[in-house]
């Protein structure tokens, strides 16, 4: 796994995977980015950006929720912004190799740029899934080895040109995939998701205020005004108070560490978890456990 840090910087548009990275900048964040993993390599991002996944060898094994999704060679996955994705590499036994692909980063300023620019109508679709899976075509193989010597050096390309190519890349979706096109304009729709549901299924998640409510769709202060109004209490307060009781759980049903629980619920350090419990239940977690214990 990444460490702490990594994971709360990683996304697209910052640090999605850390091994074997090849970039080419737009306006100084990466734009482009051609990755190699190893067999079995797997880890935990969370996507700032929407993203174009395109795998050039061996296998992706992408699991979002409660939905998983394989992405091999000549296929291609898009992933809606703001999603926390586990992912896992697999190469062919036989052939054995790296796990390789490219990652585009597709901006809504760039989405909204190509509408411009084209007579296409927009499809609203409130169902579209997160992740999209389809086939690679013909056009799009010929698009990525158009790429590659620019993925090799980024120095070859103008910012000018890779506006250009990033918009060459959504015309020739629009032309050959129609599920593609329909979700890529779904994006200029604004849609935010239901804090209750984000936040349950990233409670034992470490992630900040500020990316749950990345998650949710919100800014930070529409978040905190949305929560209170669901809640009626702050987000830190509730999500605090809902980990302490799931760390009571754990101490009753589990052998887990009071160490493990800490950090496992996304608590700063030990001694913060042991006061908050004290605070919160009367007794520290291992006196807690020692009381169950002896009774």
């Amino acid at each position: 796994m990444l460490q702490q840090e990594s994971f709360r910087q990683c996304g697209a548009g910052a640090s999605l995977f850390n091994f074997g990275m090849n970039s080419i900048a737009f306006h100084g964040e990466a734009a482009v980015r051609h990755y190699s993993f190893d067999q079995g390599q797997s880890d935990r991002v969370f996507c700032d950006d929407n993203i174009l996944l395109v795998t050039v060898n061996g296998k992706l094994n992408l699991n979002y929720g409660k939905s998983s999704y394989a992405v091999g060679k000549n296929q291609m996955a898009f992933l809606k912004n703001n999603l926390m994705v586990d992912f896992r590499a697999e190469t062919d036994q036989q052939k054995g190799g790296k796990v390789e692909f490219i990652v585009f980063l597709i901006s809504h300023e760039l989405i909204k740029e190509f509408t411009k620019i084209t007579q296409l109508s927009q499809i609203i679709n409130d169902e579209a899934s997160e992740i999209f899976v389809s086939l690679q075509n013909s056009h799009l193989q010929l698009y990525i080895n158009s790429l590659t010597p620019y993925i090799g050096d980024a120095a070859k390309i103008e910012g000018s040109l890779l506006r250009i190519k990033l918009l060459e890349l959504l015309f020739c979706l629009a032309s050959t995939d129609t599920q593609m096109l329909d979700l890529l304009l779904n994006l200029k729709k604004s849609y935010r998701p239901n804090i209750t549901t984000v936040v349950e299924d990233n409670l034992l998640n470490p992630l900040s205020i500020n990316q749950l409510a990345r998650l949710c769709g919100r800014s930070l202060s529409s978040f905190r005004r949305d929560f209170i109004s669901t809640y009626n209490m702050p987000p830190s307060q509730w999500i605090r108070e809902r980990r302490l009781r799931k760390a009571k759980e754990f101490l009753v049903t589990t052998r887990m560490t009071v160490t493990d629980i800490c950090y496992t619920l996304g608590f700063e350090n030990i001694a913060h978890f042991s006061r908050l419990f004290k605070s919160e239940f009367g007794h520290s977690p291992s006196e807690y456990r020692m009381q169950l214990a002896s009774a």
